[in-house]
C-alpha cells in the first residue's frame, strides 16, 4: 500500500519526463515507470505512511526520508547523478518520440526540460536538488498550460 501511495504522489511530479506512443497512452506509461521507481525508493528510504499522504497531496513532508523521495526517483530517471547533482547533459530518450505525436506539447516539454534540468540549479544537497527540480517542472508545466491528459496529472 505504501508503494501505491508513493506512485500516486510522484505521478504528478514526474509525468513530464515519460512519453508514450499517443498522448492518451502517456499517462499509463508514466504510471508504470513511476510504480517501478517509487516502490524501490519508498522501501529503501523507509518513507512513512504520513509522508506518503503528504506527497499524494503534493505537499512536502518535514522528514528527511520524505524530502529525499524526489531525489531518489530523479536518480532512477537519470536526472540526478549518483552524487545527487543534476546531470545537465542527460536527455530522456523517449522525449523525441513526442515530437511526432504532438509537436506543441514536445516544444513545451523541451522548454520545461531546459529550464528545470539543463539549466537547473543544484540545491544544498541531493534531496534539496530533487525538490527544486520537481517543483520547477510542476510550476513550468502549469505556466505553459500542459494538459492533464498530456502530462498524466
Amino acid at each position: 500500500m505504501k508503494s501505491l501511495v508513493t506512485v500516486l504522489a510522484l505521478l504528478g511530479l514526474y509525468s513530464p519526463v515519460i512519453l508514450a506512443d499517443t498522448v492518451k497512452e502517456h499517462g499509463q506509461k508514466v504510471m508504470e515507470q513511476i510504480i517501478d521507481y517509487a516502490t524501490t525508493c519508498a522501501d529503501s528510504l523507509g518513507v512513512s505512511p504520513e509522508d506518503m499522504k503528504l506527497l499524494m497531496e503534493k505537499k512536502l513532508p518535514a522528514s528527511r526520508e520524505g524530502q529525499c523521495m524526489p531525489s531518489c526517483v530523479n536518480k532512477k530517471f537519470g536526472i540526478q547523478k549518483a552524487d545527487g547533482t543534476l546531470d545537465k547533459e542527460y536527455r530522456y530518450a523517449d522525449m523525441e518520440k513526442l515530437k511526432a505525436i504532438d509537436e506543441d506539447v514536445y516544444n513545451k516539454m523541451n522548454t520545461v526540460w531546459e529550464k528545470c534540468v539543463a539549466n537547473g540549479v543544484d540545491g544544498s544537497d541531493e534531496c534539496d536538488t530533487g525538490i527544486k527540480v520537481v517543483t520547477c517542472m510542476k510550476e513550468e508545466c502549469e505556466k505553459l498550460g500542459l494538459s492533464k491528459e498530456a502530462m498524466g496529472f
